[in-house]
């Protein structure tokens, strides 16, 4: 039996271990990720944990609802051997229990994904390298370019990095608040003690001018934050950057987190990344007086 479980009542020692054995495993389900990137975060639990589904979940005019953090590309179900195939019985337990959800599945969880009328599906892309890069021509070329250039790579904090993000790429992003890039300090802190982070930046004749954070787990490193200012766009200093962390630290998966854009799919792709998409659940059936809550 499938239960809705209050963040209270969550054994979080046993739910990490679920997610450290899934198959389905990503850095964004676990339990101490979760505390700090949606507090009070509910679950769907099967049985005895067999398999578990992370609920971020908010407040208003109180209805509760289900919504997408930021900073989590997908949660999802995670499971034991063996139930892999519970996907849609989550998905329609969500019905039970919230009239609107805004909700990203895992990529694993997309083969056992099906139609219900109640649901709205939307595919989203992602792109991921595995193994050894292949670079495409005209990467190539712009890593000739920056050669010619005198990039200096640098260990670089994460608050310099967001902070060249806010002063540049961020002025366009209205609704990330200064609360929001509180939270992905607090991430950052948090990943540094229970898996691996890198901030790694390039200076160009003494400017800092690109940064980036990588998240790692299991091999899996996770590009979850950039920045670059105009400069680093004149001396292709990003290409640059991935280049280099790719030749250093060689992962096993190097997952780009995104995108439907088709520009920046295009440089992800360049790096020889394939295609892997994942699911977007919205379900509305909110009275019409309240429909805000699908904005």
């Amino acid at each position: 039996m499938i239960r809705l479980i209050p963040h209270s009542e969550i054994n979080k020692q046993l739910w990490d271990a679920v997610i450290d054995a899934a198959p389905q495993q990503n850095i964004y389900a676990y339990s101490w990720y979760l505390d700090i990137a949606c507090p009070g975060w509910q679950a769907l639990i099967l049985d005895d944990y067999d398999a578990i589904m992370p609920l971020p979940v908010n407040r208003k005019w109180g209805i509760s609802y289900v919504y997408r953090p930021y900073f989590i590309q997908q949660l999802g179900v995670f499971s034991k051997p063996g139930y892999e195939n519970t996907v849609m019985l989550f998905a329609k337990s969500l019905l039970n229990h919230f009239r609107f959800v805004a909700y990203a599945f895992n990529n694993y969880n997309q083969a056992y994904i099906t139609t219900h009328d109640k649901m709205l599906w939307q595919s989203n892309n992602n792109y991921v390298l595995v193994n050894q890069p292949v670079y495409n021509t005209n990467l190539r070329r712009n890593l000739k370019q920056a050669c010619n250039h005198n990039l200096e790579i640098l260990n670089m904090d994460e608050r310099l990095i967001v902070d060249l993000f806010r002063s540049n790429k961020g002025v366009q992003i209205t609704n990330l608040k200064q609360q929001h890039y509180t939270t992905f300090i607090k991430i950052c802190q948090a990943v540094k003690i229970h898996a691996y982070m890198h901030a790694l930046g390039i200076s160009f004749e003494q400017q800092p001018c690109a940064g980036m954070i990588i998240f790692e787990i299991k091999n899996t490193h996770v590009f979850i934050f950039s920045a670059t200012n105009n400069l680093a766009k004149q001396c292709k200093a990003m290409p640059f950057l991935i280049d280099y962390y790719l030749n250093k630290h060689k992962p096993l998966v190097f997952d780009f987190e995104g995108s439907n854009q088709s520009k920046l799919a295009q440089f992800y792709k360049s790096f020889g990344s394939t295609l892997q998409t994942y699911s977007m659940l919205k379900i509305n059936t909110l009275p019409a007086p309240v429909k805000w809550l699908k904005k």
